[in-house]
């Protein structure tokens, strides 16, 4: 009876470690802004994003996203790039090619629930 309990624990401890190894490469669907809310990033369905660095921005730039080593990578061509690293609370913003300049280095974003 013991060994089937200290089994069924190393298992139970085994899927948790799993689980929280494969949330790390997931974020979830939806949008992630600064505190101010002047700036956002919404997350779509088939790695689709807009990215809104600015409110008074004219350039919404728009594409697809992935994910690598706890980074969320925003990519609108191969000259204009957008990295995030992925923090338990959302986002913070690491770097941009081409565009920078308006969102800086450490901006947290987010998750929004409204």
């Amino acid at each position: 009876m013991k060994k089937k309990i200290i089994l069924l624990l190393i298992l139970i401890l085994c899927m948790a470690a799993v689980w929280r190894y494969n949330s790390n490469d997931k974020l979830k669907l939806g949008r992630y802004k600064t505190s101010n809310g002047n700036s956002w990033v919404d997350l779509k369905e088939n790695n689709k994003f807009s990215f809104n660095r600015h409110i008074a921005a004219s350039h919404l730039p728009e594409g697809t996203f992935d994910i690598k080593d706890k980074e969320l990578i925003l990519v609108v061509s191969d000259k204009e790039k957008y990295v995030f690293t992925i923090k338990d609370k959302g986002l913070v913003f690491k770097e941009a090619k081409d565009f920078g300049g308006i969102v800086k280095p450490g901006t947290v974003f987010e998750f929004s629930h409204d």
